[in-house]
């Protein structure tokens, strides 16, 4: 468990990397957002600009970093050709400040429907589900070697005002509130998961806080 007031750097500033910043202002820890443009995020919140594919320059943007939080992700449609890039440079970052490394990760690698668990295998065939289970694996593989510390935090879509990319975001609010037909993909009538994002965000930081998760997904 960290008790001490720590500093964290958030790679990315999407919903997701805001709502973490939002949970470890709230808690008076000190904080830096790092984008490709630079772009500030509030008063409270420091900012730096940075390629995130680029190692070295990821590398200089977390320095003196107690926990690195990896929200950067590229464009849908470049998965397979840009994700790889960008945590090759946050594991750098990891492994040269030794700083603890957060992921944010979904459930595609499973590749599967139905009641899911992080034991199950990463069994995606699917493009975009083969490129996040392989780089699962890279990653608690480096945490194995003893390059760096990490862990991964898998969560179905989330939803709250700020997310508009989202099942739940614009196809389906703006439809339900004018009582317009949604456009939904699948079957509607199926089970399906949402997690709220400031409940998920604070259980990001809730996992940098406590050693015992780390190693895994």
């Amino acid at each position: 468990m960290m008790t001490k007031r720590t500093y964290s750097v958030i790679l990315g500033a999407g919903p997701m990397g805001r709502a973490i910043a939002d949970q470890l202002v709230s808690k008076e820890g000190t904080v830096t957002m790092v984008t490709r443009d630079g772009r500030s995020v509030g008063p409270a919140v420091a900012s730096r600009r940075a390629d995130l594919s680029q190692k070295e320059e990821t590398i200089a943007a977390c320095a003196d970093a107690d926990v690195i939080y990896h929200c950067a992700a590229p464009p849908y449609h470049q998965w397979d050709t840009e994700f790889p890039a960008l945590q090759d440079a946050a594991i750098a970052a990891a492994e040269a400040t030794g700083a603890l490394l957060v992921v944010v990760e979904n459930l595609y690698g499973y590749g599967c429907a139905g009641i899911l668990s992080e034991d199950m295998p990463l069994a995606a065939t699917t493009r975009k589900g083969s490129v996040r289970a392989r780089l699962s694996e890279e990653i608690l593989a480096a945490h194995t070697a003893g390059r760096v510390r990490c862990v991964l935090g898998r969560a179905a879509d989330f939803f709250s005002p700020d997310v508009r990319m989202s099942a739940l975001g614009d196809r389906f609010w703006p439809a339900v509130l004018s009582g317009k037909t949604v456009d939904w993909v699948g079957d509607p009538d199926a089970p399906h998961s949402f997690a709220y994002l400031p409940d998920l965000a604070a259980a990001y930081v809730a996992l940098a806080e406590t050693s015992a998760t780390w190693g895994e997904a």
